[in-house]
């Protein structure tokens, strides 16, 4: 399951980190916080779903090219 940072997902969605962290604080975006820095992963299919469900824009090339590992 491919994986994307807050910073990614907000630019993947066209919003801010602050709201995905926001989102992923209030539950209605699944995301798990990871290291000392409590730094937000989240994973492309639980973006899409959230993306769908809210209205906001998934743009499929950004998301590929975040986790195209060529």
């Amino acid at each position: 399951m491919a994986e994307v940072s807050s910073t990614q997902a907000a630019a993947i969605i066209g919003t801010s980190h602050v709201t995905i962290g926001r989102r992923v604080k209030d539950g209605s975006l699944k995301g798990r916080r990871q290291g000392l820095n409590r730094k937000i992963w989240v994973s492309l299919d639980d973006l899409r779903q959230f993306a769908a469900q809210y209205g906001y824009l998934f743009n499929e090339e950004i998301a590929k090219r975040y986790t195209d590992p060529n």
